[in-house]
């Protein structure tokens, strides 16, 4: 926006100390552009001195959420120009610049090309206001004459980010000074500035990246009911790009859901583990004269099974130990039962802990069934609360789960690739894999 055009009636902003100041810019985000707090309060602010020479630009997010902002140009700037910096970043993220700029070598050039998309969007937004009551149309953010914008540079406007890097690369990148809305938007653009900075405060403050998405997709979720809404007629044409991104689905990690399965699983566990046993009587019970229970804790018992069918080649059974190796280790399991399964039940359960697990010798090689595993955990003292079982799938299974305790089973990649049942949780230890129906 040039300085020429009216601001909104808030004179006080520039007067503002830097917290209050940061404030009322959220503020007015939250009142224009309220779908976009999802995002802007999932981010975590981060004062940085000297942030401008650090990393280029005195504003700056990163993969992970984490704004980072250079304190002294935040007591120059006047409020707006702060909530449009925010929104601007707000929609790096939403785009996921980060990831898409990883396909472009030169990442500081993507930065350009996604701040003339962004900046193009955020000039052409509108807010109606009723000011002397009147009702008008006003422009929504303040875009200083430093950012970049395609009419300088004779582009079009609504290109894609993906379109502006091509026509960079051809006509030669502008020489600007980086700055905020200008190259210099830190990591979530596609162009961490300065890695080890980011990191340093990604790995101390930064949110997962299963929140990170779950905060895109919310935001994603605002924005296409508000331009359904209240935001139809004065939303340029160019925000569908975000809730087209928005919308596809992110996957899980399959270690991620693994890790959470089998913790969530040990946790059931663990709920209500303590009994009344007479291994260890209640001391104030001597002094009534008769000994009574006393209360006991009950370690939960955990059973891996690894399928040694012919079916599972080395590199299978390799797989499947470490994988056990990892998860123990992980969720802080120092011992569990482990027995091998083809067609029979080809080991009696031993009693491991991750490093045997390195040394391991698998038998078997013969067909493969489920059901006598199965049967065998069904049988066996003590009897285990979690049995999983480490498999490609290729193989029969109950018709129905055992009462006796919960089953995950554990897909490795394979070429057989068969779902092993259709009870149990299923986890496949490739994002990519799809398995066939079970036998």
């Amino acid at each position: 926006m040039t300085k020429s055009r009216q601001q909104p009636q808030q004179p006080h902003w520039s007067t503002q100390a830097r917290g209050s100041r940061m404030a009322s810019a959220r503020s007015y985000v939250r009142t224009w552009a309220p779908y976009m707090m999802p995002t802007l309060y999932g981010f975590i602010p981060v004062a940085v001195e000297g942030l401008t020479q650090k990393a280029g630009g005195p504003l700056a997010v990163t993969d992970r959420l984490v704004l980072l902002y250079e304190p002294e140009w935040v007591e120059t700037v006047d409020a707006w120009t702060l909530a449009t910096g925010l929104a601007h970043e707000v929609c790096h993220d939403q785009l996921r610049h980060i990831s898409r700029g990883l396909a472009y070598p030169n990442k500081k050039r993507f930065n350009m090309a996604g701040d003339l998309f962004i900046n193009g969007i955020l000039k052409n937004q509108m807010r109606r206001a009723t000011i002397n009551g009147k009702s008008e149309t006003l422009p929504m953010w303040q875009l200083p004459d430093w950012v970049l914008l395609p009419e300088k540079y004779g582009f079009p406007t609504g290109l894609s980010a993906d379109a502006y890097y091509k026509l960079l690369e051809q006509k030669g990148d502008p020489e600007v000074e980086c700055q905020i809305m200008c190259g210099g938007c830190g990591g979530v653009a596609g162009n961490p500035l300065s890695h080890e900075l980011e990191h340093q405060y990604n790995v101390e403050k930064g949110r997962s990246e299963a929140d990170c998405k779950v905060i895109a997709r919310a935001t994603s979720r605002l924005l296409k009911e508000y331009m359904e809404g209240p935001g139809r007629g004065i939303t340029p044409g160019g925000w569908s790009e975000f809730f087209d991104i928005g919308e596809e689905s992110f996957p899980i990690p399959w270690r991620t859901k693994l890790a959470t399965v089998i913790r969530q699983g040990f946790q059931r566990l663990t709920t209500g583990g303590q009994d009344y046993s007479m291994r260890r009587p209640s001391t104030r019970s001597y002094l009534r004269g008769w000994p009574i229970p006393g209360l006991v804790g009950y370690e939960p018992e955990i059973l891996f099974i690894v399928d040694s069918s012919g079916s599972m080649g080395k590199e299978q059974l390799g797989d499947s130990l470490r994988v056990i190796s990892d998860v123990m280790t992980q969720c802080g399991i120092r011992e569990a039962w482990f027995m091998e399964a083809d067609s029979a039940a080809q080991r009696d359960p031993v009693k491991v802990n991750p490093r045997m697990l390195r040394q391991m010798e698998i038998k078997g090689r013969g067909g493969t069934s489920f059901v006598p595993a199965i049967e065998y955990a069904q049988e066996f003292k003590p009897r285990p609360g979690l049995v999983i079982y480490l498999t490609d799938g290729a193989g029969d299974a109950p018709k129905r789960p055992p009462k006796e305790f919960h089953t995950i089973w554990c897909v490795v990649p394979s070429a057989w690739g068969h779902v092993p049942a259709n009870w149990g949780t299923l986890v496949v230890l490739d994002d990519t894999a799809e398995l066939k129906p079970a036998i």
